[in-house]
């Protein structure tokens, strides 16, 4: 059976829950969005297009994802498991001012990737029901 995007990233975000637990007592949230703009300006005044992002308060995480540039199955996955790190690591990251990826999240994505590309996460989410 076909699954929409949508329905995959639900299924991701599924094996995600089971294999990467968020800390105790964190509420996560995925949802989407018709376009993301960042709400900081670049170097050349414009506000970038983004494909998600990752904001947390207290206890709370929402992911939000792109409609407009996650239409590709491959692109919302990937930008789940970029999201997905940055809960991993909350924690930590709130101690490391300015830095949008300190360290520990490049080792949180690390151990996703490898996970979901090299050991059969991706296969094993097609068999989470959405």
């Amino acid at each position: 059976m076909r699954r929409t995007t949508a329905q995959r990233v639900a299924q991701c975000e599924g094996w995600l829950r089971q294999n990467f637990k968020p800390p105790r007592g964190y509420v996560v949230r995925v949802r989407w969005y018709p376009k993301l703009v960042d709400k900081e300006r670049n170097e050349r005044g414009e506000r970038e297009e983004l494909q998600g992002r990752h904001y947390s308060w207290e206890r709370k995480h929402e992911i939000q994802l792109s409609r407009r540039l996650n239409r590709r199955v491959d692109d919302a996955l990937e930008t789940l498991l970029h999201e997905w790190a940055h809960v991993l690591v909350a924690r930590v990251s709130r101690d490391v001012e300015d830095v949008e990826h300190p360290d520990e999240y490049w080792l949180a994505y690390g151990r996703i990737y490898r996970e979901w590309f090299d050991c059969g996460g991706w296969d094993e989410s097609h068999a989470i029901e959405v």
